[in-house]
C-alpha cells in the first residue's frame, strides 16, 4: 500500500502501486493514520490476517448501498470514496468524503444495517475488515479496541460540526471549511496541504455543505478575485469537474473563513484552481451523446439536475418542427413518380404546433415514469433527473427530425430507424450511469421506461385520430 498517485505531486521510486490489493498493512505507508501507533509487529500482522482485499473500485461504482446488511468496516486505501444517503422523498444528501487511511461503514453499527451509500470517485483501493471478526481480535489486542473507539467518537464530533457548520455559517465559512478540512487531512498523508485536487463535483460539494451549484462556484470565483485562490482552467474532456486547493498559507484562508460576513480585501499567496465551465453549449451536449455517449452520461451526472436540462429539449424539439413546416410547405413530397404533395401554411402551422407540444409532453411524461419508477429500482432520482435523461435520449431522434427539410419519405423512413436505435442504446447506457444503479438493474428498469414509451406512442396515435375528426386533419395545396 502507498500514497495514492491522485494526491502526491512527485511519483515515489520503487514504491508499490496504489491499487495493489497484495499490499499488508506492515508495509502500507499509511497504516500510522489507520492503525493504532500502539500496536507492535505481531499484533499488526494479527490484523493484516483478517483484512480482505480486492479489486479496485472503478469510479462510480458502489462499495455499498444504503440498507444493505452490516458485516464490515472499510479503510480507504487509496482514490476517494463519498458516502450519501437517500431521503424519504428520493433525494441523495451527500454525509462525507473518505480518503486514503480513513475509515467508512460504522454508520452501520447501531441497526446492523447501513444507513447511507459509499461510492468511489475515481479510482480506489478499499481494505474491507470483517466486523464480527474485529470484535474477536480486540479482545486480545486492547489498543485496537480503544482505536475503533476514537474514530466512532471522532465520526460523532465530525457530524456535529457539520450541523454547526450548516446551521450558522455564511456559504464563504462552508466551502472555507471544507477546504481547510482536506488540506489538514492532506497534511495527515503528508502530501501538500496547499496544491491538491479535489476529486468531488461542485453539485457534491453544494450537496455536502446545503449550498446550490451556482453558489458554490460564485464563491471560488470570489475567492479567486481575493486572491485566497489562484486559478488555472482546464478544459480536457477527461479533466476532473471541480479541482480546488487552499492558498499556500492555510491560516489566511481562515480569515477567509473568519472574515466572511464582512466586506474586506482578503490576500493570500496564490494556489491553483481548477474549474470546468459552469455550463455547456447544447452542440457540445448533442456531439458528446452521437460521438462519446458514456463520456457525456457521466459528464452529465456530475453536474446533476439543473434548469438548463429542460431548457436544452425544448429549444432541440424546435428544430424538427421548423423542419417539417418548412419541408411540408415548400418542398413537399411524392409517392413514387406521382405529384408532389404540399401543405397549405395554416394548415402546417396547426399540425406543426401539435407536433411540437407532443415531443414536449412525451418527453416530460417519459421523465415522469422515470423518476416515478425509480424508488422500484433502488436508483437516485428527481423529477428534474427523470426529465432530464428523457430529454436527452431523445437528443438522435430530435436531431433526425431534420430531414423534414427535404422530405423524402424512404430517407425518413431509415433516419427514422437509425435515431430510434440510438436513442435506445442510449438510455440503456445511461440510466445505470445518471440514475446510480448496477448495469444488470439499469438493463430492467430502461426496458420499463421503453414499454412506457409505446404506451406513449399508441396514445400518440389514439389522440391524432381523434384530433383529425376535430377538424386538424391536413389540407394540401393542391
Amino acid at each position: 500500500m502507498s500514497e495514492p498517485a491522485n494526491y502526491s505531486e512527485q511519483p515515489v521510486i520503487g514504491q508499490r502501486c496504489p491499487h495493489d490489493y497484495q499490499t499488508n498493512c506492515g508495509n502500507c505507508r499509511l497504516n500510522s493514520i489507520c492503525l493504532p501507533l500502539a500496536l507492535d509487529f505481531h499484533e499488526v500482522e494479527q490484523l493484516d490476517r483478517i483484512i480482505q482485499r480486492s479489486r479496485p473500485l472503478q469510479k462510480g461504482e458502489h462499495l455499498y448501498r444504503q440498507d444493505e446488511i452490516f458485516s464490515s468496516v472499510y479503510a480507504v486505501r487509496s482514490g476517494s470514496v463519498k458516502a450519501y444517503a437517500i431521503t424519504d422523498n428520493g433525494q441523495e444528501q451527500v454525509t462525507g468524503f473518505y480518503f486514503p487511511g480513513e475509515i467508512l461503514g460504522m454508520d452501520g453499527i447501531a441497526k446492523n444495517k447501513h444507513a447511507s451509500s459509499a461510492r468511489a470517485l475515481e479510482t480506489a483501493s478499499i481494505c474491507e475488515i470483517p466486523f464480527d471478526k474485529l470484535g474477536e481480535l480486540s479482545l486480545r489486542v486492547p489498543n485496537l479496541q480503544k482505536h475503533f473507539f476514537q474514530l466512532m467518537s471522532q465520526e460523532i464530533a465530525e457530524d456535529q460540526q457539520l450541523l454547526t457548520l450548516l446551521s450558522k455559517n455564511t456559504a464563504d465559512q462552508r466551502v472555507a471549511t471544507l477546504l481547510l478540512s482536506i488540506s489538514a487531512r492532506n497534511k495527515r498523508r503528508k502530501l501538500s496541504a496547499a496544491n491538491f485536487r479535489l476529486p468531488m463535483s461542485r453539485t457534491d460539494i453544494g450537496n455536502y455543505l446545503g449550498l446550490t451549484v451556482e453558489t458554490v462556484s460564485r464563491v471560488l470565483s470570489r475567492c479567486q478575485k481575493m486572491e485566497v485562490l489562484g486559478s488555472t482552467t482546464r478544459r480536457s474532456p477527461s479533466s476532473t469537474p471541480t479541482v480546488c486547493a487552499p492558498s499556500r498559507t492555510a491560516a489566511r484562508l481562515s480569515d477567509f473563513r473568519a472574515q466572511a460576513p464582512a466586506e474586506l480585501s482578503w490576500h493570500a499567496g496564490r494556489a491553483f484552481c481548477f474549474c470546468n465551465d459552469t455550463s455547456t453549449k447544447m452542440i457540445n451536449h448533442a456531439a458528446g451523446l452521437l460521438f462519446s455517449p458514456t463520456r457525456e452520461w457521466q459528464k452529465i451526472e456530475v453536474r446533476g439536475d439543473r434548469g438548463g436540462n429542460i431548457f436544452y429539449f425544448l429549444v432541440l424539439a424546435l428544430l424538427p418542427a421548423a423542419a417539417w413546416y418548412y419541408g411540408t410547405t415548400q418542398i413537399g413530397w411524392s409517392v413514387g413518380d406521382g405529384e408532389v404533395t404540399r401543405l397549405t401554411a395554416a394548415s402546417a402551422l396547426r399540425l406543426i404546433v401539435l407536433f411540437y407540444l407532443a415531443m414536449v409532453i412525451s418527453i416530460v411524461l417519459i421523465g415522469y415514469s422515470i423518476h416515478w419508477m425509480a424508488i422500484s429500482y433502488g436508483a437516485t432520482s428527481s423529477l428534474l433527473r427523470g426529465i432530464s435523461v428523457a430529454g436527452f435520449t431523445a437528443t438522435p431522434l430530435l436531431l433526425g427530425g431534420l430531414i423534414g427539410f427535404s422530405p423524402v419519405l424512404w430517407a425518413a423512413l431509415l433516419i427514422g430507424i437509425v435515431t430510434v436505435s440510438w436513442s435506445l442504446y442510449l438510455l440503456y447506457l445511461g440510466i445505470p450511469i445518471v440514475m446510480h444503479v448496477p448495469e444488470d438493474r439499469g438493463f430492467l428498469f430502461a426496458s420499463a421506461v421503453v414499454a412506457v414509451c409505446l404506451v406513449i406512442l399508441i396514445g400518440i396515435m389514439g389522440a391524432s385520430v381523434i384530433l383529425w375528426d376535430m377538424g386538424f386533419a391536413p389540407e394540401y395545396t393542391n
